[in-house]
C-alpha cells in the first residue's frame, strides 16, 4: 500500500476513533433539554465513525490512493485536518461536561420537557 494510502487509512481511523469517544464518553454528558437531542447527537455521532470505518475499509481493499489531482490532495488534507480537529473538539467538550455548574439541569430519561 502506498504512503498516501496509509496516510488516508490512518487520518479515518483517527477521525472514527474520535467520533465514537464522543459516542460514548462525552455524549451522554451533554447537557441537553430533548431526549430527541442526546438520541440525535448519539446517531450522528456513531454513523460518522462508521462511514469512515468504511473508508478505511475502501482504502485497504483497494490498497491505493492517488494523488494525481489537487481534489484527492485536499481530501487528503482534509482528513487530516479533520483527524486532529476532531480530538481539539473532543478536549473542548470534555473540559465543558467536566466543569458545569453543579446546579445546570441534565436530561433524565422520564422528565423532556413538553
Amino acid at each position: 500500500m502506498s504512503a498516501a494510502a496509509w496516510a488516508f487509512a490512518l487520518a479515518n481511523v483517527t477521525i472514527a476513533a474520535g467520533y465514537l469517544f464522543i459516542t460514548f464518553a462525552v455524549a451522554p454528558h451533554f447537557v441537553v433539554r430533548r431526549v430527541a437531542t442526546r438520541v440525535g447527537s448519539l446517531a450522528f455521532f456513531a454513523t460518522s465513525a462508521i462511514t469512515h470505518l468504511e473508508l478505511t475499509r475502501h482504502t485497504f481493499a483497494s490498497g491505493e490512493v492517488i494523488l494525481d489531482s489537487p481534489y484527492n490532495w485536499l481530501m487528503l488534507g482534509t482528513q487530516v485536518v479533520q483527524a486532529v480537529a476532531v480530538w481539539v473538539f473532543i478536549g473542548g467538550l470534555w473540559a465543558e461536561t467536566r466543569h458545569e455548574p453543579a446546579d445546570t439541569p441534565r436530561v433524565r430519561d422520564h422528565d423532556e420537557p413538553g
